[in-house]
């Protein structure tokens, strides 16, 4: 076979996987959710369909783009050289295949599309559907005996307690949302009144909007209206009291669609049962989030000058004293200011965690032994940043967690409705920020993130990278075929450029570092 014929069997077999992977993210996925747009929810602005085609025609504008300004990245280099090696080809066609690749992956996210708009089959060749098999011609009609009378199907009611067990163990929803889904099925429940679970149509979701719409915000959080109908809690209220929140709104349809979506998919509903619940838009919040939710430079020179990372009283940290206590609330700040992560992903850190690749840091996101990521992407390898380093963040874990199943921070237990490590810091950085005046609404530790990301956009760090070390799974979907193999030492590089020059935390530093 000559080479030109090898480089396009390979191609098509990487043009296959690609589709074959489509196909099986499409399948696996739960219904009516997106598929390359993790960060959709259900009540979101766009529809589950339209979060996907935006994704999938920026990964398109991405490769297009690659191509048009003759630029290879170091993954599509990377993928290359792996497939010469593996089918024994000469290093001489590296270029080719390379851009072959490139090629490729846009033809493939052009058949997603397609896919998506549902103008192209997932399983049905063109062979198959151009195939023409002539039909039987009808039987006679014959005279139709009359059809026995239809039983009414169960009440909604009947089936709390089964949806309950659906969520905990079919739909993977954690404690929290687990409880919030079954009262807001409650709710729908008394709102539009219980009957056969056919037997609820789009009007009964118009009733439940309304309705929802006139309570006010903090219905039974008084003991007075403990026993209290929505309705009578409705007709009770003040005029001038505040209503539920849309985002409220739209959580609770969100569960009592998810009601129905059980019943279809455990078959006590065909499939094309209409869901009385989905397709109702709700009001917006306004305008987009800017630059609100980042921390400012002043804000940050302001966050670490305070107490906890200059000198503290050991029982009152707010105030000034002469101890530097290293524990969670003076580390994970650090760790997200200079990484990005999410707070759970580091709060439940053990030792076994912490270890070396290729003479490089690393921590370990996992949900190894009954720990939780938000998505598959999460679960990665994290090079630790030279500043944690010379901080002594190697000799905090050295010294706290010894055994390899030891947490790094021993003081965070499972709190609140979702038993989350990071349930207890949370509280305490946010009222420690109100304490020293560094507290601003929508500002709190997630906002670290942001600026991470921020930093390693302006730092040219490749897309995809920028994904893999923040555990994204969005924008840099088109390359995430081709993370696999990225050396170490290139992604402790992309993590360097992470630098907050107003900021001088020297005095962190340990002897010898």
């Amino acid at each position: 076979m000559s080479a030109d014929a090898d480089l396009q069997a390979i191609l098509r077999a990487n043009l296959k996987q690609f589709l074959d992977e489509d196909l099986d993210r499409r399948i696996q996925r739960e219904p009516f959710t997106a598929v390359y747009d993790p960060t959709w929810e259900p009540g979101a602005t766009e529809t589950a369909d339209e979060a996907d085609l935006r994704a999938i025609r920026n990964a398109q504008d991405s490769l297009r783009r690659d191509l048009k300004m003759n630029t290879l990245d170091d993954l599509v280099l990377i993928a290359a050289r792996r497939l010469l090696k593996s089918h024994n080809l000469p290093e001489d066609l590296l270029g080719r295949l390379s851009y072959g690749l490139l090629e490729t992956a846009i033809k493939g996210w052009e058949a997603v599309e397609r896919r998506t708009l549902g103008t192209e089959p997932l399983v049905l060749s063109n062979d198959t559907a151009t195939a023409s098999t002539p039909l039987p011609a009808p039987a006679m009609a014959q005279q139709a005996a009359p059809s026995p009378p239809v039983p009414a199907l169960p009440l909604a009611s009947s089936f709390a307690e089964a949806f309950s067990d659906w969520c905990r163990d079919s739909s993977g929803l954690r404690a929290g949302p687990h409880r919030q889904a079954q009262v807001s099925v409650a709710m729908f429940l008394e709102i539009v009144g219980d009957k056969p679970i056919d037997q609820f149509t789009p009007a009964d979701g118009e009733l439940l909007r309304t309705t929802l719409r006139k309570l006010p915000a903090v219905y039974r959080k008084s003991p007075k209206d403990k026993g209290k109908s929505i309705q009578t809690i409705i007709d009770e209220a003040p005029p001038d009291a505040p209503k539920l929140a849309e985002k409220t709104i739209k959580r609770h349809f969100w569960a009592a669609s998810r009601f129905f979506e059980f019943l279809t998919e455990t078959g006590r509903l065909p499939r094309t049962h209409q869901n009385p619940v989905r397709g109702f838009t709700f009001k917006a919040k306004g305008p987009a989030r800017t630059q609100n939710d980042m921390w400012s430079g002043d804000e940050l020179v302001k966050l670490f000058a305070a107490p906890i990372w200059t000198g503290c009283k050991r029982t009152r940290r707010a105030e000034q004293g002469d101890e530097i206590i290293r524990d969670a609330l003076f580390w994970l700040p650090l760790l997200g200011l200079y990484h990005g992560n999410r707070l759970e992903e580091f709060a439940q850190l053990r030792r076994s965690d912490v270890g070396q690749e290729d003479g490089v840091w690393f921590l370990n996101i996992t949900d190894e032994d009954g720990r939780s990521i938000k998505n598959e992407q999460s679960r990665r390898k994290v090079p630790l940043h030279s500043e944690l380093m010379r901080m002594g963040f190697l000799q905090y874990v050295e010294a706290t967690a010894p055994a390899p199943k030891d947490s790094l921070f021993p003081e965070l237990k499972p709190e609140g409705v979702d038993s989350k490590l990071g349930y207890k810091i949370t509280k305490q950085f946010t009222r420690y920020r109100q304490i020293i005046g560094v507290y601003r609404k929508g500002l709190n530790y997630h906002s670290f993130r942001h600026g991470v990301t921020t930093k390693l956009y302006a730092a040219d760090v490749n897309e995809g990278w920028i994904d893999l070390l923040t555990g994204h799974e969005g924008g840099g979907e088109s390359r995430k075929r081709y993370l696999k193999g990225v050396p170490m030492p290139k992604l402790k590089e992309a993590i360097e450029k992470v630098t907050w020059p107003e900021l001088d935390l020297s005095g962190l530093y340990v002897d010898g570092m």
